[in-house]
């Protein structure tokens, strides 16, 4: 994706000595690229950016970049980019019949998250990402990209096949949200030629164009000069140039190349409005967009300004946030950004709001209004400050983890040098020149950055809105603006707050026990109030602690009464803030800390999770200490929440596809009370209070004990128990011997079949569920039966997209519970066209009686085994994973097992296993089977 130079919106300030004198360059100098990626062009053009980079080992990320998009499209092509990107995948050259797919799936690939391509309006770009373990793997995966860049095969019947792969994305992207985007496009774009050139394009031309028309954009845009081809990851930079060089060198330009359309989006010169509604919008959102002509980030200059407008956003959005806090608030949620507009040549500054139905007035005026106050007044020396805390604490954290930046992400940064001009320097560059920007801005600066964004006139207004809410014209939206824009503004003013979270500390409590794992560098620590720790000290990042922690109980040990309430109290006590503190003083006080902390409270658990750095470690658990406490009382929070469960409520009434899943969630649950539900009934709303909210939050977390607490991350052992001891140790016991609830939640047994009329665009969607209790769970039966559906799901888009074109994609769930109680579960949804349902549904049934009776072939073991172990060799330096496995460890009762000897559950992979749980699970005359279809045709 393009980037302007914006990754550094970032967060207090150790500062690595041999740095801390360093200057920055002169303003025009230009801003290098990395010094360690070997970059340049081919004789005929091709450009490339090729680095050696270990994380993940053993794997290379490969990018093709083409520098033309769905705006080049002719009139006769509008949709044929996207086809073409289609088609690269369907056959080429050297790997025809959609062999590429089957090639990268048997290395570990997974089609989608690493085999993927995307259009945009300026470029196309194809990703595939791919493990080393095989000795081709590498030379192969080159081959495919030089196939893309000039070998695309374009038969008939392949092209004919892709085609209705392409039609069931178009219908699947049908809706309220494209409707109106067609709608606004022309005032969006005014009236440029991305107004007319969205990139999934015509159905007719989609289902009719010849391949002569298909391959004549191929011939015009995919040529060398407008390419550039990206390796990153575990690889040898010269010897891929070699290679490059090789496969690509002998591409040829044409003799008289296409240039490229005028591309300008024109800027306005005042405010130009547009309003659209649709009957199956559930939202009202208001977007502000500042437009400006984009200019690249290319001297040292430009990446100043960058960072001055970064503090920009930083204050401004606590303000936007301050505002939601206000009684009554004039919106739900308001954000301020800037960044790269879906056309390259425009960039923009934007303020977007989703308010109640009905509130355009109130929320349009206080953006415009929000906008134009720190245009003019600017902010306080104490908002700079902070913002500039927090951004120099992005570029410490940035720099500590230079070592461990991931090959995906640097391989982005250079597609985004090349089509956008983006920077991409090196850490070190990045390092010391933002250090000495930084401490050279001053808040004149920081205003300066802000009239640029927002205090032109120019300005582009679009709403959004339900069809049955109260109707803003145009016109109408137009005067609302000049109004706001002429009404005198109240200046900002700053109170003051505490430097620190906590008077008086709590005293701490001991550690009563100590029990380690060896061989996994894991301990286990057991506190005198009930609080188990489990510890795993990392190095796979220099500067990153993860914890979540878990109690049996959530929503199942709350009384009917208050089951709601806690659904929503995880919320409440987010926006509230804590104790004395808003949730925007909280905001302000840990300004220059990197932590995030949430309280949720699971169907059957009470849950936290957070990450932080090392250094914040202690405010972090400062503040998961002050989370076991009654949420403080804040009516407008509580109202805000209201409000936006309301309007989220008549979202899922106007979404026919979320209307549709809840109709199937009353039907599945035999309309249980309890059964999990998008709308909540009236009589269940009337009696929702505050002090039910507060209520329910303090019988979760008013107590500690029973909890587990799991710490993964760069910390050492000695540091860290005293901490623990004093923040997590000194918490109330409370019952230390939580366990699960069943609270008597099942689905009806089947068949059962329904069929939903939802919507009225050509679009329908097929879930087949099917869930029965077993007498014990079994830990390996568990893996096996998960990866059964990771193999029924490569099936069945075999068949149905690859093969026959009915689906564009579908999701398979495959899952063997323990918690509340032992069962499994098989889930199947497929979007599809209502024509195509009941095909659908026969080939999953056949697929699923062919595992039962046939069991997987070889090459269908090959891949899943394939995938598991690349996932098994990236996953074990991540400490994400290792905190989510030690968890499960602990939540199930699971041995060690997982980590300690992964391959043997991969071992269980075998076709015998996976027919054999196929046979003893899956019944295909068992189905809870519903069909979402349109009202009319």
């Amino acid at each position: 994706m393009r980037r302007l130079f914006t990754s550094l919106c970032l967060a207090a300030v150790f500062v690595v000595p041999a740095f801390a004198g360093s200057s920055a360059p002169s303003a025009a100098s230009p801003i290098p690229l990395d010094p360690t990626v070997l970059h340049g062009r081919l004789p005929n053009g091709l450009t490339y950016f090729i680095q050696h980079n270990t994380n993940p080992k053993g794997q290379v990320e490969l990018r093709l970049a083409v520098n033309a998009g769905s705006v080049e499209e002719d009139e006769d092509q509008r949709g044929l980019a996207h086809v073409i990107e289609h088609l690269c995948f369907r056959g080429t050259r050297h790997f025809p019949n959609t062999e590429i797919v089957h090639y990268l799936q048997s290395l570990g690939s997974k089609f989608g998250a690493d085999i993927n391509g995307m259009t945009l309006f300026d470029d196309t770009q194809y990703r595939l990402s791919i493990p080393l373990g095989k000795p081709d793997a590498l030379k192969n995966g080159l081959l495919m990209l030089r196939d893309w860049a000039g070998d695309v095969s374009f038969d008939q019947p392949g092209v004919d096949k892709e085609r209705k792969v392409v039609m069931e994305e178009w219908r699947l992207g049908r809706g309220a949200a494209q409707r109106m985007l067609q709608k606004e496009a022309p005032v969006l774009f005014q009236g440029s030629r991305y107004a007319s050139r969205i990139p999934i394009g015509l159905k007719a031309v989609i289902e009719g164009a010849p391949l002569s028309t298909i391959a004549r954009y191929y011939h015009d845009w995919y040529r060398p000069d407008n390419m550039a081809v990206v390796v990153v990851g575990d690889v040898d930079p010269q010897a891929i140039l070699a290679q490059l060089t090789a496969l690509f060198g002998d591409l040829k330009n044409p003799a008289h190349p296409r240039t490229k359309p005028d591309l300008a989006v024109p800027i306005p010169s005042s405010a130009v409005c547009s309003s659209a509604t649709d009957p199956e919008m559930g939202y009202t959102a208001i977007r502000l967009w500042y437009p400006q002509a984009t200019k690249p980030v290319s001297t040292v200059a430009d990446y100043r300004e960058q960072l001055a407008r970064q503090l920009v956003l930083q204050a401004l959005n606590t303000r936007l946030a301050e505002l939601q806090e206000r009684t009554p608030s004039p919106y739900e949620f308001a954000q301020a950004s800037f960044g790269p507009s879906p056309a390259r040549s425009m960039t923009v500054a934007s303020l977007v709001a989703i308010v109640q139905n009905g509130a355009v007035p109130a929320g349009l005026t206080a953006l415009v209004q929000e906008g134009d106050l720190v245009s003019s007044q600017g902010f306080t020396q104490a908002e700079f400050d902070r913002s500039r805390a927090d951004l120099l604490k992005a570029v410490d954290e940035q720099y500590a983890e230079r070592d461990h930046r991931e090959s995906s992400t640097l391989a982005a940064d250079y597609i985004g040098t090349y089509l956008d001009h983006a920077p991409a320097p090196g850490p070190e560059w990045r390092y010391t020149t933002s250090k000495a920007l930084l401490a050279s801005l001053t808040l004149r600066d920081m205003d300066a950055a802000c009239r640029s964004l927002f205090g032109e006139k120019g300005l582009i207004v679009s709403v959004e809105a339900p069809q049955s809410s109260k109707t803003v014209s145009d016109t109408q939206l137009t005067a609302l603006v000049a109004k706001a824009r002429a009404t005198q503004l109240t200046a900002y003013h700053e109170k003051a707050l505490p430097k620190t979270l906590m008077a008086t500390l709590p005293a701490p409590g001991r550690i009563v026990s100590r029990k380690t794992i060896a061989a996994l560098g894991v301990t286990e620590l057991m506190l005198s109030n009930g609080v188990r720790v489990v510890l795993k000290p990392s190095t796979f990042k220099q500067d990153e602690i993860v914890f979540s922690a878990y109690r049996p109980g959530g929503l199942a040990l709350l009384p009917d009464n208050l089951v709601f309430a806690g659904q929503l109290a995880p919320y409440y006590a987010l926006l509230s803030g804590i104790g004395s503190f808003s949730a925007t003083d909280l905001q302000k006080i840990l300004a220059g800390r990197v932590i995030q902390i949430v309280t949720p409270i699971q169907p059957n658990a009470d849950a936290i999770n957070g990450k932080c750095t090392t250094v914040d470690l202690e405010t972090a658990l400062q503040l998961v200490h002050l989370r076991f406490a009654p949420p403080r009382r804040d009516p407008a929070a509580y109202q805000t929440i209201v409000n936006a469960m309301h309007s989220n409520e008549a979202n899922v009434l106007m979404n026919p596809t979320l209307s549709f899943l809840n109709e199937v969630l009353e039907i599945a649950y035999n309309h249980n009370p309890r059964a999990p539900r998008f709308i909540q009934p009236e009589s269940t709303w009337k009696a929702l209070t505050l002090d039910k909210v507060i209520q329910a939050y303090d019988e979760r977390f008013g107590t500690a004990g029973g909890f587990t607490f799991f710490f993964v991350g760069s910390f050492k052992e000695s540091e860290i128990e005293p901490l623990l001891t004093r923040y997590l140790g000194s918490l109330p016991e409370g019952n230390p011997n939580a366990e699960y609830k069943d609270v008597g939640l099942r689905e009806i047994p089947g068949p059962f079949e329904k069929t939903i009329l939802r919507g009225t665009d050509p679009k329908a969607l097929v879930m087949l569920d099917y869930e029965r209790p077993v007498t014990q769970w079994n830990f390996h039966q568990s893996h096996i039966l998960w990866s059964m559906g990771n193999i029924l799901q490569r099936a069945l888009i075999d068949r149905l997209r690859i093969d026959q074109g009915s689906v564009y994609t579908l999701k398979v769930q495959s899952e063997f519970e323990k918690i509340p109680y032992s069962h499994y579960s098989l889930d199947v949804e497929a979007p599809c066209a209502p024509k195509n349902t009941a095909e659908v549904i026969k080939v999953v049934n056949e697929e699923i009686v062919r595992l039962q009776t046939q069991g997987p072939t070889a090459a269908e073991i090959e891949k899943e085994v394939a995938s598991q172990k690349h996932d098994i060799q990236v996953q074990a330096e991540k400490n994400g994973d290792w905190l989510w496995k030690l968890q499960r460890i602990y939540q199930y009762g699971e041995p060690f097992e997982r980590l300690e000897t992964p391959d043997a559950l991969v071992n269980l992979v075998t076709p015998a296993n996976i027919r054999d749980a196929a046979k003893t699970y899956l019944a295909t005359d068992k189905w809870l089977c519903f069909e979402m279809e349109p009202k009319s045709p």
